[in-house]
């Protein structure tokens, strides 16, 4: 059975941090939903806010920078992809891919 190729032209939104886990993509305290909803605000909550306070957000946190507004995360070596996650990578902004030389 194969499945279509879809193509993606977009930039790309980088992440120059290592050792990624799911925590730092979505805390914890924010998993008590059963849907997707909601997560793409609180995707790496809290490196992208002051004080977790969504009216103060970090300026030098690549997600907050309108230059990447792209669908294509690019992340540095050591990312975590747990497949329940995967739904919290792709949900904000409409981001569909995210890269990283390597995986645990």
């Amino acid at each position: 059975m194969s499945k279509a190729i879809n193509i993606i032209s977009s930039t790309a939104v980088p992440l120059n941090i290592e050792n990624v886990d799911t925590d730092q993509i979505i805390p914890a305290r924010f998993l008590k939903a059963t849907s997707r909803d909601g997560f793409g605000k609180n995707l790496f909550r809290d490196w992208r806010y002051e004080n977790d306070d969504e009216s103060k957000p970090r300026k030098d946190f690549a997600l907050n920078n309108p230059v990447y507004k792209g669908r294509i995360l690019v992340a540095a070596k050591n990312f975590t992809f747990a497949l329940k996650m995967t739904c919290a990578v792709i949900s904000p902004k409409g981001r569909q891919i995210s890269i990283a030389p390597s995986v645990r």
